[in-house]
């Protein structure tokens, strides 16, 4: 089935886990996500066997924890931390790559211009 293949080809392309994810941004962070517990991560109804919760729960593959993160932390009507936190990493990654875009204006200290900077400079203008 579909989530099986996705699962496997996930592992074998050597995606992120949802667990390395949690650690590269809490380590960025002063305020850190709190990661999903178990019971929440893998509910009762889901009919996962033991030893497959045990395999899942150390190496979560992030599209599943981003989808039950937002069914926890959202009633599946929005983000959750984590899945919120990757979405606007990957604008700012897209608004920092264009040649066009205000990370590229001249004033920003080092060349580096973060989020804080993109909010202040939207706020000026």
């Amino acid at each position: 089935d579909l989530a099986s293949t996705t699962l496997l080809r996930g592992r074998q392309l050597g995606l992120a886990t949802a667990q390395q994810a949690l650690s590269c941004a809490n380590g960025m962070m002063r305020c850190p996500i709190p990661a999903l517990d178990p019971e929440d991560l893998f509910p009762a109804e889901l009919g996962l066997a033991e030893p497959y919760k045990e395999c899942l729960a150390g190496a979560t593959p992030l599209w599943y924890y981003t989808l039950r993160e937002a069914e926890c932390f959202g009633q599946g009507k929005r983000l959750g931390p984590l899945g919120g936190r990757v979405v606007m990493e990957t604008i700012h990654a897209a608004i920092a790559a264009s040649a066009h875009s205000t990370f590229n204006e001249s004033g920003t200290v080092n060349d580096i211009f973060t989020m804080p900077d993109l909010i202040s400079f939207s706020a000026g203008h």
